[in-house]
């Protein structure tokens, strides 16, 4: 379905198609890499950094799921709240327990995943990479109508930003070394991607998006060119200086904190105030088409590249292990399995459509 604005359904919001479409082109990029990561560990701080300015793409992702939620529970505001929560909750529950259960099934098959760690491995969004987000969501659609009876008034934005941060600071202050804060790191560590603590600013950002949609469009409509081209500029120089900064901090184990960055925050704001007023008619007709494509099968590209990309990887570090590659190399080789990622789960996603299968990729 086409993002509309709630004041009118037939009205198509092509600027939250034209996010997602970039946001998930830039998901595929971080699954791209189909070698081992000791075939390149010179480089694995430059390639880190040089992805660092696509890291806005999972909070956008995150914004524009919140404020598309909160835009269909406000234009079916007569109908009880927890018919429209379950039907949303279906629709991503659906997916998600197609893919988790073909993917855990397959590595239980091969003794990948024991009986049990089946649970804990589903909790942590183990099961493909990219999985925590499906993980994540569910959790906040659980809780969504409650959130949003706090979230809709004007002052709780700045609480939560300011939650938020405070959160960010906790994980920066356990990663230098702080010993009263050692159970804790080992405690994010073990929940992984999907602990909501990383997540709950971008709920409250999706909210007041909603609920102010018509000044963020004059805002961004008013905004130069040359503004935004520094507000872009800006904001991938912060996710870059501060991706270093996590990355130097964990030894190079970002994970699970490589979005509890403050950068990451500005990054969805930074996108919605620059595109918040592009048109249909700002981009060649082809391009158009392709970002409707990328849109409407963001959630099945979501799944099939993460799933895709650990065969391949699997694949990959079976038979080049032996190899080494220089940076230049790499970033070869990542561009041309991003190209090769992004197509196939594209094809993949309209395959699995036309046959009946619709609900899994969209």
């Amino acid at each position: 379905m086409k993002a509309t604005w709630s004041g009118s359904l037939s009205t198509r919001l092509f600027c939250l198609d034209f996010l997602k479409a970039i946001s998930i082109t830039a998901v595929v990029s971080y699954h791209s890499i189909f070698v081992s990561r000791s075939t390149y560990t010179d480089s694995l701080l430059a390639l880190d950094l040089s992805s660092a300015p696509l890291r806005f793409c999972v909070p956008v992702l995150f914004t524009i799921s919140f404020l598309l939620l909160e835009r269909g529970l406000a234009n079916r505001s007569k109908e009880p709240t927890w018919k429209l929560m379950r039907k949303r909750l279906l629709r991503v529950a659906v997916p998600t327990i197609v893919w988790f259960s073909l993917v855990i099934g397959l590595k239980f098959s091969r003794g990948s995943v024991s009986l049990s760690e089946i649970i804990p491995y589903t909790l942590r969004g183990d099961a493909y990479q990219g999985a925590y987000y499906l993980v994540a969501l569910l959790q906040f659609l659980l809780i969504f109508a409650w959130l949003r009876n706090y979230l809709r008034r004007p002052q709780s934005i700045v609480i939560v930003l300011l939650l938020q941060g405070a959160v960010f600071l906790l994980v920066y202050q356990a990663l230098s070394g702080n010993p009263a804060l050692q159970p804790l790191l080992s405690t994010l560590r073990s929940l992984g991607r999907p602990c909501l603590i990383y997540w709950f600013g971008y709920v409250a950002l999706g909210i007041y998006f909603h609920n102010n949609w018509p000044s963020i469009v004059e805002a961004s409509r008013t905004t130069s060119k040359s503004v935004k081209f520094a507000a872009v500029g800006l904001t991938c120089f912060f996710l870059i200086a501060e991706d270093y900064l996590l990355f130097s901090l964990s030894g190079g184990k970002i994970v699970p904190f490589d979005y509890s960055m403050f950068s990451c925050v500005i990054s969805a704001i930074t996108a919605f105030i620059c595109f918040a007023s592009i048109e249909e008619w700002h981009i060649p007709k082809a391009t158009q088409a392709l970002v409707y494509l990328l849109s409407r099968y963001s959630l099945g590209i979501f799944c099939i590249n993460g799933i895709l990309s650990e065969i391949l990887l699997s694949f990959g570090s079976h038979l080049l292990s032996h190899l080494s590659f220089d940076l230049v190399e790499i970033l070869a080789i990542k561009l041309l399995g991003w190209l090769f990622l992004l197509g196939v789960s594209l094809l993949l996603s309209i395959l699995l459509d036309r046959i009946g299968l619709g609900a899994i990729v969209r």
